[in-house]
């Protein structure tokens, strides 16, 4: 194929994702189907350049083993799609904006536990992003070979494009209670894409090039014709990468961004908790045929396996099939790109940057903040893909890139840990957490990341050859059980503060569940939180806490007059949604001198009457002994 063609191909397709998202924001949908199947269907945002090209490459190498990638977050929304549930409802409840945003709240607002998260998520972010433009740059040099130099612009079309659509959609406005209606849609498209370009290869493959059903079944049930998926071997591997696609579909920033500040309906989760595991069982099923059939065609010739769903159609001269399939992988590409570099974009500024400003001496009373934040962000965005973009150019190393996506699943899995256990066991401690990320964080940097990156280190390579497993598995387990190993034993013995407690108690569904956290009023007045809610948020979302303020109290607001629990309750939230809940109380408590930010009253009783039963039952054990 010529690479005008493609351009120009290239050229409307991104046109149609700015009419697509230009669309989406201008009429954002209500909470009917229509909303909830475009909400499912926008988590298959998971679905990158890996598993749409990659996955016929590993199922032709390591049979099975393609598998994990889909079965794991299938497996999630269906057995556990009332934890995702839960995980929702307490997003919203709170206004919480990221994943570090949620460990940050859940262990009492700590900002060294979000900063932690933030630098672990952007270390497994920026490589991943890269790998989806050197998808994109080789497989324009599988369509156009002869184009010079071709790929490389591509590439750098692709992230300038993405860069550009991410700022005009993506960050238009600051609180988290306004969504990205366009953006969402426009997953929404590409995930239709992904699906329609992969079955429309996979059923070439399975009538042409096959000669049906039957033969496929014949091919993969005779051992003799030596292809991979012919041998079943469901080892360690296959179920460490499940565990970790697993804690991908939750933890990945862009998928918490998807489906935790995205979406708000219950009938989207429920809509999530079928159509998303069809889908994956689609795409699964896809790569069976593909891979079959480019081992019969194209293994002999020495083609990349993960070249496949490109190389199959153009063997057969069907250029239309293998633009259609280029197009699906450079949706599957740019939906990543756009979501990460957003979700990371909140990240930075709500964890690093303006807790940084607030601790510097930013006057706060004075200063309008809403479009600097905003520019942060916008920065932020920028300096996210244009940094993927120079490690793409640097990683001149393709084997290199190929294992980037398992490395980002093991990065972000070590946050698994005090994750579920932080909605499981309300002992967990903010120090606990932060000691048991760092340690796994530093395992994964030293056994795997480092080897990755650098192919003549291999710090890791024997353990795992006398294990009998891959590096991967081998980092996995080690780091993800020094991580919780140092979690629990630095949370027993470790004292929490009265506000991780009272999280505690709100995270973990205790009986003695309060509601949200209530600033302690002393000298605030009205016009003290309007002002500051106008800094941050803008005059219109500052009127709407007014007026709901004013519906929920009946009293109508006075400047001059006392701040009321709702008031601070409401600019909290608004805050929070804006900022960060961490930010959000370091912006009230820097902004408002004078008022010391407490829990509510109920929260010490809570605590204090549950330290009483614990209490009260090691006495009575000890007298029993």
């Amino acid at each position: 194929m010529n690479g005008p063609l493609i351009g120009l191909s290239l050229a409307a397709y991104m046109t149609l994702l700015f009419v697509v998202a230009w669309q989406g924001d201008r009429r954002p949908g209500g909470e009917g189907r229509a909303q909830a199947v475009t909400q499912a269907l926008s988590l298959a945002v998971y679905c990158t350049t890996w598993t749409f090209f990659g996955a016929v490459g590993t199922a032709s190498l390591s049979g099975w083993l393609y598998l994990p990638i889909y079965l794991g977050p299938a497996l999630v929304y269906v057995l556990g799609w009332k934890l995702i549930r839960r995980i929702a409802e307490i997003s919203h409840s709170n206004n919480l904006t990221s994943i570090a945003d949620f460990l940050a709240a859940r262990f009492g607002h700590n900002a060294a536990l979000g900063a932690l998260a933030t630098g672990l998520c952007l270390c497994a972010t920026l490589p991943y992003i890269a790998l989806q433009l050197r998808a994109v740059e080789s497989t324009f040099q599988v369509l156009a070979p002869t184009t010079t130099a071709g790929g490389l612009e591509t590439a750098f079309g692709i992230a300038a494009v993405m860069l550009v659509f991410s700022l005009m959609f993506g960050a238009r406005h600051l609180t988290r209670g306004e969504k990205h209606p366009g953006v969402v849609r426009v997953i929404a498209l590409e995930s239709l894409l992904k699906l329609a370009a992969l079955i429309a290869v996979a059923w070439f493959a399975l009538t042409q090039v096959l000669d049906g059903p039957f033969s496929l079944w014949t091919e993969l049930a005779d051992a003799s014709q030596g292809h991979a998926l012919s041998q079943i071997a469901l080892g360690a591997e296959f179920w460490t990468y499940t565990l970790l696609s697993a804690c991908a579909i939750v933890l990945l920033p862009r998928q918490f961004h998807i489906a935790m500040v995205e979406h708000s309906t219950e009938r989207g989760v429920r809509t999530a908790r079928w159509l998303f595991p069809l889908y994956l069982v689609l795409l699964s099923l896809a790569v069976l045929p593909i891979s079959v059939a480019g081992d019969n065609e194209l293994a002999a010739q020495g083609h990349d396996p993960d070249r496949y769903v490109l190389l199959l159609p153009l063997a057969a001269g069907e250029d239309g099939l293998a633009l259609l399939a280029y197009l699906g992988g450079v949706a599957a590409a740019t939906g990543m790109v756009i979501v990460s570099a957003l979700a990371m974009s909140i990240m930075i500024s709500n964890e690093w940057v303006l807790p940084w400003l607030l601790r510097s001496g930013q006057n706060v009373r004075t200063r309008r903040l809403d479009a600097l934040i905003l520019n942060i962000r916008r920065s932020v965005i920028g300096l996210v893909i244009l940094g993927a973009y120079g490690f793409h150019l640097l990683a001149t190393d393709t084997r290199s890139l190929a294992g980037l996506g398992l490395l980002a699943f093991v990065a972000v899995a070590q946050l698994a840990p005090a994750f579920v256990l932080g909605l499981l066991w309300r002992g967990t401690s903010a120090r606990g957490a932060i000691a048991g990320i760092s340690v796994g964080f530093l395992i994964w940097g030293v056994w795997l990341a480092l080897p990755t990156m650098a192919p003549g280190v291999l710090l890791a390579a024997p353990n795992a050859a006398t294990l009998g497993w891959g590096s991967v598995t081998v980092t996995t387990w080690l780091s993800l059980i020094a991580n919780s190993g140092l979690l629990v034993s630095v949370s027993v013995l470790s004292r929490r503060s009265i506000v991780e407690q009272a999280q505690a108690n709100r995270f973990c569904r205790r009986e003695f569940m309060v509601p949200a956290s209530q600033p302690v009023q002393r000298q605030a007045r009205v016009q003290d939180i309007l002002f500051l809610l106008d800094r941050f948020v803008g005059e219109v979302r500052t009127s709407l806490v007014v007026r709901q303020v004013e519906k929920a109290t009946g009293q109508q607001l006075s400047p001059m007059g006392r701040a009321s629990a709702e008031l601070m309750q409401a600019a909290e939230r608004q805050l929070a949604g804006a900022v960060g809940t961490t930010s959000a109380r370091m912006v009230l408590d820097s902004a408002l001198q004078d008022v010391e930010l407490s829990i509510d009253l109920s929260d010490r009783l809570v605590v204090i009457v549950e330290e009483g039963f614990d209490l009260a039952i090691r006495i009575a054990t000890l007298q029993s002994s």
